[in-house]
């Protein structure tokens, strides 16, 4: 094999071995393997395991693709809604996921509701006690439709 093509496999490897850095497209199985385990004995309590994936891009602006969970949805413009990796298919009871597979989004304006993918960008919290339940939001956030 020659020297060139050596150098470019081992490139190639390098890179596909790094996780998503800030301004990439965050992939939705970076977050979701965040997990509670026990802490201690006792059994009584925990902490939160954060994947390393989703500890690289804390504080960091991610863009991150999903679909809108409206949490007003009297509005047809949203500013504050959930963004999963799965389509809620018009039904809020039939989902099969849970925090780990949320983010809450706060967008600086407003975004019109659509069953389609959307697209936000801005910086990525890691949610330490949030008494939502949640692990991740994005604040002062861009949104757009479409990935």
């Amino acid at each position: 094999m020659s020297r060139a093509v050596s150098l470019l496999l081992t490139l190639c490897l390098l890179f596909a071995a790094v996780p998503a850095v800030a301004g990439d497209k965050v992939p939705w199985d970076s977050l979701t393997s965040v997990q509670w385990v026990p802490v201690g004995d006792g059994g009584d309590e925990y902490e939160i395991a954060w994947p390393e994936e989703a500890l690289a891009l804390k504080d960091t602006t991610v863009t991150i693709t999903g679909f809108m969970f409206p949490l007003d949805e009297a509005s047809e413009n949203q500013s504050h809604f959930l963004l999963t990796g799965i389509p809620m298919a018009g039904c809020t009871f039939c989902v099969d996921f849970g925090p780990e597979s949320v983010v809450e989004i706060k967008l600086d304006g407003a975004l019109e509701y659509s069953a389609g993918r959307v697209t936000v960008v801005g910086k990525l919290e890691l949610l330490e006690d949030d008494p939502t339940g949640l692990f991740y939001r994005i604040q002062n956030g861009k949104g757009r439709h479409g990935g």
